[in-house]
This record gives C-alpha cells, sequence and structure tokens, in this order.
C-alpha cells in the first residue's frame, strides 16, 4: 500500500495526472481513491489499469464520479470489472458531467456489460448538452468478449448519442451481425468519427455493411478493419470491392485500415481503383493481404494521378505477407516519380532486394515529397545500399530511412557514409542488424564529422560502438557515440544528437507515477 499512500498524499497536494497502474490495490485501495475524488477538485487524469479492482472496485470509482467535478480521463482497463462493475460505471455515466475519455478493455464485460454502458450513453443529457468546446468522449471497450448482441446495444445507443468521437471494439467478435447493426448506427450517426473494430470476425458481408453506411456517413473519419488478434476478420477482394465502391462517393475518411485481410491483388484493384477518384483519404494501411506485384502494380497505378494520400503501408510481417518483389518495387517507382503528395512509404519485410532498392532509388533522385522511406527486411545488399546512397546525394526531402535486417554489410555502409558527408536533410537512419563490422562503423563514424542534420542512427546488432566523443577518428572508440550535450544519454545501440528544442522548455506537467 505504500504507492497508494504516497498517491493519496498526491491527490491531496494539487497533482492534475496520477498513474497506478499494476500497483495491485484491489478494491480496497479504489475505495479509498475513490473517497479522495469526492473532495478533489483538480484531478483530471487518473490511470488505475490492471488493478484487480473488480466489480466492488468499481462501485466505489462509480460512486465517487457521480459528485466529481474535475476528472476528464479514466483508465480501468484490466481490472475484470465484468458487467456488474460495467453496470456501476453505466449508472455513473448517466449523471456525470466531467468525463470525457473512459477506458474498459479487457475486463470481460460481455453483451451484458456493453448493454449498460451502451443504455447511459442514450440517456446520458449533460453529455449531449456538452458546448463545443469541452473535448469529445471517447470509449474504449475492446477485449471484452462482446458479440453481436452487445454490438447491437452499443449501435442502438449510437442512433441517439451526440457526443461520442472515437469507438474502440478491437478483438471483440461481434462478427458479421454486429457489423450490421454498427454500420445500421452509421448511417444516421453524426458525432463519430474514429471506430475500430480490428479482430473481430468480420468477413465480406460485414464489409458490404460496412461499405453502405459510408456512402452516407457524413463524419466517420478513421475506420479500423484490421485482422490482428482474436478472432480476426476475414475481408477478402469481396469485401474490399464493397468498401472500395464506398470510396468512391465517400468525402470525409482520410485513415482507411485493412491490415492482414488477405485481399489479394483483386482487392487491391479495387482499392486502387477507388484511389483514382478518392479525394479525402490521406492514409491507406494494406500490410500482409497478401497483394503480391500485381497488386502493388495497381496501387502504384493509382498513385499516379491520386492527390490526396500521403501515407502508405505494404509491409509484410506477419499473417498473410504481401510478397512484394523487385517487379512491384519496379511499379512502386515509377508512381513515386511523378506524385507529389506521398509522404511515408512502408514497405518492410517484402523481398525487392538489390533490384528493387535500385527501382526505389531511381525515384529518390527526382522525388520531392518523400520524407520517410522503410525498407527493413527486404534482403538488400550492398549493391542496393549504393544506389540508395547515390539517391541521398541529391534527394533533398527524405528525412527518415530505415534499412533495418537487411544484408548491408562493410561496404554498404561506406556508401552511405560517403552519402552522408554531403546530404543535409536526413535525420534518422537505421541500419540495425545488418551486420556491419569495425570498418564500415569506421566510414559511419567518419561522416558524421561533417554531416550536420543526422539526429538519430541505429546500428543494432553491429559490434558495439564505443566512441567517446564526435570527433574520433576510428570505429574502435565507439561505445555510446555522444553528441555534445551535458544532459544527453544513449546506448550502444542508439545514437541521437539533442533535440533542437530542449525538454526543459517545455511546459511542466503534473504527472505522477508510483510503483
Amino acid at each position: 500500500m505504500t504507492a497508494l499512500n504516497h498517491a493519496l498524499n498526491k491527490l491531496q497536494s494539487g497533482v492534475t495526472s496520477l498513474d497506478l497502474g499494476g500497483n495491485g490495490i484491489r478494491a480496497e485501495g479504489a475505495a479509498h481513491i475513490a473517497e479522495a475524488l469526492k473532495t478533489n477538485a483538480i484531478l483530471t487524469s487518473l490511470n488505475l489499469l490492471g488493478n484487480g479492482i473488480g466489480a466492488e472496485g468499481a462501485a466505489h470509482i462509480a460512486e465517487a464520479l457521480k459528485t466529481n467535478a474535475t476528472l476528464t480521463s479514466l483508465n480501468l482497463g484490466g481490472n475484470y470489472i465484468r458487467a456488474e462493475g460495467a453496470a456501476h460505471i453505466a449508472e455513473a455515466l448517466k449523471t456525470n458531467a466531467t468525463l470525457t475519455s473512459l477506458n474498459l478493455n479487457c475486463n470481460g464485460i460481455g453483451d451484458e456489460g456493453a448493454a449498460h454502458i451502451a443504455e447511459a450513453l442514450k440517456t446520458n443529457a449533460t453529455l449531449i448538452a456538452q458546448p463545443p468546446t469541452v473535448p469529445p468522449l471517447h470509449i474504449i471497450v475492446f477485449g471484452n468478449g462482446i458479440g453481436a448482441e452487445g454490438a447491437a446495444h452499443i449501435a442502438e445507443a449510437l442512433k441517439t448519442n451526440a457526443t461520442l468521437t472515437s469507438l474502440y471494439l478491437r478483438g471483440n467478435n461481434i462478427g458479421d451481425e454486429g457489423a450490421a447493426h454498427i454500420a445500421e448506427a452509421l448511417k444516421t450517426n453524426a458525432t463519430l468519427t474514429s471506430l475500430y473494430l480490428r479482430g473481430n470476425g468480420i468477413g465480406d458481408e460485414g464489409a458490404a455493411h460496412i461499405a453502405e453506411a459510408l456512402k452516407t456517413n457524413a463524419t466517420l473519419t478513421s475506420l479500423n478493419l484490421d485482422n490482428i488478434i482474436v478472432f480476426a476478420n476475414g475481408i477478402r477482394a469481396e469485401g474490399a470491392a464493397h468498401i472500395a465502391e464506398a470510396l468512391k462517393t465517400n468525402a470525409t475518411l482520410t485513415s482507411l485500415y485493412l491490415r492482414g485481410n488477405n485481399i489479394g491483388a483483386e482487392g487491391a484493384a479495387h482499392i486502387a481503383e477507388a484511389l483514382k477518384t478518392n479525394a479525402t483519404l490521406t492514409s491507406l494501411d494494406l500490410r500482409e493481404n497478401n497483394i503480391r506485384d500485381e497488386g502493388a502494380a495497381h496501387i502504384a497505378e493509382a498513385l499516379k494521378t491520386n492527390a490526396t494520400l500521403t501515407s502508405l503501408d505494404l509491409d509484410n510481417i506477419i499473417v498473410f505477407g504481401n510478397g512484394i518483389g523487385a517487379e512491384g518495387a519496379a511499379h512502386i517507382a515509377e508512381a513515386l516519380k511523378t506524385n507529389a503528395t506521398l509522404t511515408s512509404l512502408y514497405l518492410r519485410g517484402n523481398n525487392i532486394g538489390d533490384e528493387g532498392a535500385a527501382h526505389i532509388a531511381e525515384a529518390l533522385k527526382t522525388n520531392a515529397t518523400l520524407t520517410s522511406l522503410y525498407l527493413r527486411g527486404n534482403n538488400i545488399g550492398d549493391e542496393g545500399a549504393a544506389h540508395i546512397a547515390e539517391a541521398l546525394k541529391t534527394n533533398a526531402t527524405l528525412t527518415s530511412l530505415n534499412l533495418d535486417r537487411n544484408n548491408i554489410r562493410d561496404e554498404g555502409a561506406a556508401h552511405i557514409a560517403e552519402a552522408l558527408k554531403t546530404n543535409a536533410t536526413l535525420t534518422s537512419l537505421d541500419l540495425g542488424g545488418n551486420g556491419i563490422g569495425d570498418e564500415g562503423a569506421a566510414h559511419i563514424a567518419e561522416a558524421l564529422k561533417t554531416n550536420a542534420t543526422l539526429t538519430s542512427l541505429y546500428l543494432r546488432g553491429a559490434p558495439p560502438l564505443r566512441r567517446r566523443d564526435r570527433h574520433a577518428t576510428h570505429p574502435t572508440a565507439l561505445r555510446p557515440l555522444r553528441f555534445p550535450s551535458p544532459t544527453h544519454h544513449t546506448n550502444n545501440t542508439h545514437l541521437r544528437r539533442p533535440p533542437a528544442h530542449p525538454s526543459h522548455l517545455a511546459a511542466p506537467q503534473e504527472h505522477h507515477r508510483f510503483r
């Protein structure tokens, strides 16, 4: 109870943010915290994540919420409050007039608990009457075993709720039926801007329902239908076709996440066709969708005319993968030569090799918008590094380059180092896991003497860096590399210059973390 005692003391001393996550305070500790909340008039953020407070503890906290007038953010994730605890919290939400962010993830509230929360959202007149200056309400209920029935209750609430802007239902298994309920609500809801349905067993049928809603919904800006954990989504080419059709007319969605759904080249073709006319989407995540070179070609063709997309993720890390090779890289590179909006490109874990790196490098010589490029784990060797390095000598926009876990050795490091001597824009470079030895490190060290822009250099997996100061001439002195700063700290794998804006100039934060 030491951490709890300190926390209770801090509650009386003017702190605005209190983090008691993972302290095992249980229901008894929650009772003490709740008692303090009844009179405290300053605390705005409280984190009780993973404390095992259960339904009893939730009841104490809920009672405090009925009178507390300052708390805006509450995290009760991982406390096993179940449906009973959710009922207590829901009852408090009916009268509480300040809470804007509530996290109930991984509490096993199930459909019954979801029904309680949904009921509160329908009748909370105070939340609905909040002025525009008050932050919108966010509710996080992922990993709670909520099924189609629970989704139906939440959807019903969404039809009348006028303040909720973000809803997280990740990893619950609402399925196609639940997606249909949520979609129906989206047709009339006018406040929700972010919806996260990752890992809910949604397939092509569910995607069709969501897509239909997107054709008329005018507020949703971010939609996540990832397939990563728990039951997983099963959106294939057919589902992608439905979503693509909606994108042709939808004018509000800016971020779409379809990771790990195996839409394939056919699905990528549908999405690409929509990108040719869509004028609002800025971020598209198609990681691990098995799109292959053919799918990459379709996406690349769309990039030649699309004028809004700024971030494109085609990573191949887990699940189905994307399997993009040199051919796919060639198509993407060709698009980069004319595309004038894309700023971030993720191609990690594919297999573009030296040939693909050469294509991308050629595009970098003329591309004037890309700032971040991620080529981790692409089987790029010294030859590919040479091509990339050559491009860096003239490219004037790229600030972050990730070449982690490729096959770059000392020779490739020498090429990169040569480019660093003249490049004036790159600030972050990741060469970790490439087996660069002393010779390669020597080249990098030499380049750092004249390079004036690089602030972060990662060499994880390389020999230990032992240099004592920035002007050392031999790599064996590297461990760690320290740029001039009395407060700067590094370790032997991450080299970083101090930030341009020292942290001591930032506004003071009254946040206290107890362990």
